[in-house]
């Protein structure tokens, strides 16, 4: 009795499917030739709209459906993230000096004295 036991933290059911999930799978493939022929003569319907789904059902199941399309990132953040701490401080220190002319002069700080409490 004890060796039919199931070891802690073992599932007795690791796929998590029940039977009737097996007998539903094995009879969805008998009905797969059929299926996939009435796909094919759908291609031919004369509303393009039933062409179109039944064009995209048979290509997904000939050769599996496309990858979403990845977000790429666009050159400027590809560059920055390949650079060095310096090299992103010279980059930075480039554009400062070619936008300086577009900004407001900016004031003349003073410094205080280590003596002045002002």
């Amino acid at each position: 009795m004890r060796s039919r036991m199931w070891k802690p933290g073992q599932s007795g059911n690791p796929a998590g499917h029940s039977g009737e999930y097996g007998a539903a799978m094995k009879l969805a493939r008998t009905a797969a030739p059929k299926a996939v022929s009435r796909l094919i003569e759908l291609i031919d319907s004369a509303d393009e709209r039933v062409a179109v789904v039944a064009s995209n059902a048979i290509l997904d199941r000939a050769f599996g459906k496309p990858a979403p399309a990845k977000e790429e990132k666009d050159a400027m953040q590809v560059r920055l993230a390949n650079m060095t701490r310096e090299e992103r401080l010279q980059f930075m220190q480039e554009l400062l000096e070619r936008t300086r002319h577009y900004l407001p002069a900016a004031p003349k700080r003073r410094r205080l004295s280590s003596g002045s409490a002002t």
